[in-house]
């Protein structure tokens, strides 16, 4: 039983990112595709209905689960070397960090009488 329901914690893995508004039925697909496993078997696996899971087949979801995290760890070190770039071209520029100064709301653009001022 202990592989049943590691076998669906990963399939719930699998099938992330979820996007709002999103089925079930799209998340098992993609939970399927990732794996190459048969959708009506990542359903059983999802809802805890499989009886039993063969060795391959645990094998095979264990290695899609780690091929998604090493893909994750890849961008966080990508998105990570970007913004040492970023703050370096930054610095060399000697611009402030811009992103903490944006206005943002209502502030964004001027104000509203500069906004609804008539053109000359």
């Amino acid at each position: 039983m202990a592989a049943l329901s590691e076998a669906a914690s990963l399939m719930r893995v699998l099938a992330e990112p979820a996007v709002p508004g999103e089925s079930v039925k799209a998340a098992i697909y993609r939970a399927a595709r990732a794996t190459g496993l048969p959708a009506g078997l990542c359903k059983r696996l999802w809802y805890g209905e499989a009886r039993r899971i063969d060795a391959d087949t645990m094998d095979q979801i264990r290695s899609a689960a780690a091929r998604d995290r090493q893909a994750l760890e890849n961008a966080v070190v990508t998105r990570d070397a970007l913004l040492a770039r970023l703050a370096a071209c930054e610095a060399a520029l000697g611009l402030q960090d811009a992103h903490d100064h944006r206005p943002v709301g209502a502030d964004a653009g001027g104000s509203a009488r500069a906004r609804h001022r008539p053109m000359a």
